[in-house]
């Protein structure tokens, strides 16, 4: 019994390796199960928008990774936004490393594009420890901030919520503390950002 067992899993295994050279196929492989139309992220929370209140919109996005989005307050222009957020990252002592104008670059190739650039903040000494803890979380490097207009001329600001690295993931205490302490900083900086304040 033992060898009829062992002849019929060498037969299968040779069915699998040259199942590409055989003419015709002698038994039709099943069909692939219909595969659902993938949708577009859906918000997974959002802050109902207060027209009155004149305080900016928020949303959180569900796409494999939390994305934090906020709306430019009602007067705060793109430029204003930017230097609030070049402003408040100085303060927190969060050097911005890098700056892409994206939409400049495509429009100097002579390709129509709205406004989109992401702005790159770092601290050397606190992505030293991560990274010495554990070097995926060199990924995440450095934090960003993305500038968006949308398809209706509205500004938004966007950026990882840390909180998904900061819950999912274990961390020593020191460095719980500090992923956390990254996080506020970074929101404080996106919030400049939308209100215009610093």
């Amino acid at each position: 019994m033992k060898k009829i067992i062992s002849l019929l899993g060498l037969c299968l295994f040779s069915v699998q390796i040259w199942a590409a050279d055989a003419p015709a196929a002698t038994t039709p492989a099943p069909a692939p199960a219909a595969e659902a139309k993938p949708e577009g992220p859906k918000p997974a929370a959002e802050a109902p928008a207060d027209a009155a209140s004149q305080e900016p919109v928020i949303k959180i996005f569900e796409i494999g990774q939390t994305v934090l989005k906020m709306s430019l307050k009602p007067g705060v222009s793109a430029e204003d936004a930017i230097a609030s957020m070049m402003a408040k990252a100085v303060e927190l002592n969060m050097r911005m490393v890098g700056h892409l104008h994206v939409s400049d670059e495509m429009r100097a190739r002579g390709v129509n594009a709205r406004r989109l650039e992401i702005l790159q903040f770092c601290n050397p000494e606190d992505a030293v420890k991560m990274v010495e803890f554990n070097p995926i979380y060199a990924a995440y490097m450095p934090c960003r901030i993305a500038m968006v207009e949308d398809e209706k001329g509205m500004v938004w600001l966007m950026m990882l919520n840390l909180d998904m690295i900061i819950n999912k993931f274990p961390l020593p205490e020191d460095l719980r503390t500090l992923a956390i302490t990254v996080n506020g900083q970074m929101l404080d900086i996106i919030t400049a950002g939308s209100t215009g304040d610093f």
